[in-house]
């Protein structure tokens, strides 16, 4: 199985237990949450490392469609983070329907026929689609509707039923083939809250149950706090919890630390984790760094202007984590 990092070491592990894997291509990945809490980022970094990682470092044939449904996409701050929109294997697309995705996948991804990547496949002689890694991301599976419910207008009320059994069909219709022609489907969805709701989970998803039974990785992001800079707030940490995982063991947690204007802060979020496993000591605002003390700040700066010791400090986050895993691993004892 190939897999495409999330940007993040610390997400990578609890996704797959491996620091370099992240997403797996041929499978659905959904990636839920309320408002503003990175999941535009997390598929933006995706097609990110699709592209530069995949693509150009391990010279494999990669090409990644973003659907943006919302009609809210920031083509400038997705470039500002490193998306580069100029690039012939990415292209932007804009899907009302959930029949509209399907074509989509269908023409462009599965079947390669009116595909908007067809001269650069002749260019690189990729004549075999099997050969192609593709990311399809859908930003937002709430903002689609139906052909029905977009002939209906305003006049009839529907509840949400007509979309559900669409999209049961769309997964049942593409699910292997995404497999076949090593697709990554990464789906965003909103949480909505469930009103009068007393009992169990306060929250909801569109578009019915099947997006919860085809995906094979589900991760839910919660804010659970402001990164300041003085009085400015700059970003925002949040927690990613894999609810569903049929790569590696679900239910692992990792906190991201995440800028405006940067993305996932690798070092940041390293330091962060460090800090809450105790390796890594800080005192009223003073880190602890091979015996020198600094402020967050110099010392983020510090690794960022020192190569070695940003790769160490990756290296020391990985095997505090895997000894962290081995602790819970017992041999299995047969009594019967």
């Amino acid at each position: 199985m190939e897999f495409v990092s999330s940007g993040s070491t610390l997400l990578n592990l609890i996704l797959t237990g491996n620091p370099d894997h992240g997403y797996p291509f041929g499978r659905i990945v959904n990636v839920s949450g309320e408002t503003a809490t990175g999941k535009t980022l997390l598929a933006v970094e995706a097609i990110i490392r699709c592209l530069k990682l995949k693509g150009d470092r391990d010279n494999k044939p990669v090409f990644c469609i973003y659907d943006e449904t919302e009609a809210a996409f920031d083509l400038d701050y997705a470039s500002r983070i490193g998306l580069p929109l100029d690039d012939p294997r990415f292209t932007l697309v804009r899907s009302k329907t959930v029949e509209d995705v399907y074509d989509l996948l269908e023409k462009w991804l599965l079947s390669k026929k009116e595909n908007p990547f067809a001269e650069a496949y002749e260019e690189l002689g990729y004549t075999n689609s099997k050969d192609v890694y593709s990311v399809y991301v859908l930003d937002s599976l709430d903002a689609l509707t139906t052909y029905t419910e977009l002939n209906e207008g305003m006049i009839d009320e529907t509840y949400g039923t007509a979309k559900a059994r669409k999209m049961s069909k769309l997964f049942r219709m593409i699910n292997a083939d995404l497999n076949q022609h090593n697709v990554l489907l990464f789906i965003i969805s909103q949480f909505r809250e469930n009103v009068g709701q007393r009992f169990g989970s306060k929250y909801a998803q569109s578009g019915g149950m099947a997006i919860k039974y085809y995906s094979s990785q589900r991760i839910t992001l919660n804010e659970i706090g402001k990164i300041k800079d003085g009085d400015n707030v700059i970003g925002i940490a949040v927690e990613a919890i894999t609810t569903k995982n049929k790569v590696f063991h679900p239910y692992r947690k990792a906190k991201l630390m995440i800028l405006f204007e940067y993305g996932i802060d690798e070092v940041r979020t390293n330091l962060q984790y460090l800090e809450d496993m105790k390796i890594v000591h800080s005192d009223r605002g003073w880190y602890t760094w091979k015996d020198k003390k600094y402020r967050l700040k110099d010392l983020v700066n510090y690794f960022y202007d020192n190569q070695e010791e940003m790769v160490e400090l990756r290296e020391m986050v990985i095997k505090t984590w895997q000894d962290q895993q081995k602790e819970f691993q017992k041999e299995k004892v047969l009594l019967v």
